[in-house]
Formats: C-alpha cells, structure tokens, sequence
C-alpha cells in the first residue's frame, strides 16, 4: 500500500510538472539555464524588443521599438530539472558577450513604480515565474510579499518593465538562433 501510495504521488507530481511546461513558438520546451530566447511581444500596439538601457543612475529592462526581436534572455533555475515550467521561481538574464551578469531584478520603487532593472549579481534562487495567459504568457514577480506582474508602461520617453497587477506584458519565447545567441550591446 505505501509503494502504491509513493507511485500515485510521483505520478501527481509528474503530471502537474509536465502540464505546466513553458513552450517557445517552435513548440519546444523551454530549458533551464540552457538556449537563449526572445521575449517577443503579442501584442498588436507593441512590438520591438527587449534590451538593456541606462536611465539615470542605474540600468534597467526597456521595449526598444526601433529593434526586430531584441537581446535574448536566458532562464534559470537551481532545480535540477531541465526544462521550465510555470511553478518554478527563475532568474532572467540578458545573454551578451559583456563580461558581467545582467540579471533582471526589481529595484527601488522609482516615480513610474518599482522598475525591472539590472544586477550584477546572479542570486540562488529568482523572483520570477514564466505563467501562461490567453495568447502567450506573462512575467510574474514573487518576493517579500510582493506579487505583481511585469507590464510595460511608457514614461520619459520609454517603454519602460515595471511591477504592477493587471494588464502585463504578454508574449511569446522565440528561440535565438545560434549566431544570434550572444551577441554585444551596441
């Protein structure tokens, strides 16, 4: 009865964890801390793609609509588990020929509100999980009782990552190309 019971479980768990894996647009499994993807946005008003920018004293996450697919991101987790789903908290960061981490985190609440910015420092375990929505997915932030999702707003100029409920940025995981995998911020 206890192996029984032991199997059922395993059987639970695999199914909850492969019923909530993240896909790229080829259909294929997004991996844990492997590949490089484009966060591509779903939406008919934006288009463009991410990157990282300076804006005043620190850098952060923008939707630079003057580029095709932007800079790919990688997602990564210290589970041992190859492939992404929706329940795993992640790191993000942008995949660059820099020699420094561009991990994504929230910073300091800024007067559009607490911003996606930019760390050199990859922590243990990330803020965000990738979840599904209707047309794609979206980004959600979970730490120190902070639940919100990543949307884009447009202030100063810029369209700007930021934490806030409703309306998030939507999109969908096209994987990078291997010529276009690390490439330099110009």
């Amino acid at each position: 009865m206890r192996t029984s019971l032991l199997a059922l479980c395993f059987v639970l768990f695999a199914y909850q964890a492969t019923s909530s894996v993240i896909l790229d647009t080829e259909g294929e499994p997004v991996r844990n801390a492997g590949g490089a993807y484009y966060l591509v946005p779903v939406s008919d008003e934006l288009h463009g793609g991410l990157r990282p920018a300076i804006l005043g004293n620190g850098a952060t996450v923008i939707l630079d609509t003057n580029l095709t697919h932007g800079v790919p991101v990688r997602f990564s987790s210290p589970l041992r588990i190859g492939i992404i789903s929706s329940t795993m908290l992640l790191n993000i960061k942008f995949v660059t020929d820099l020699p420094l981490e561009l991990v994504w985190k929230v910073g300091p609440e800024a007067p559009v509100g607490w911003t996606v910015n930019l760390s050199n420092e990859l922590p243990f375990m990330g803020p965000f999980r990738v979840m599904p929505v209707e047309g794609g997915y979206k980004i959600a932030h979970f730490q120190d009782d902070i639940v919100a999702d990543v949307r884009i707003t447009h202030a100063g100029g810029f369209y700007r990552l930021l934490l806030q409920n409703g309306d998030p940025f939507i999109f969908q995981i096209k994987k990078a190309t291997e010529s276009s995998a690390k490439m330099s911020i110009v």
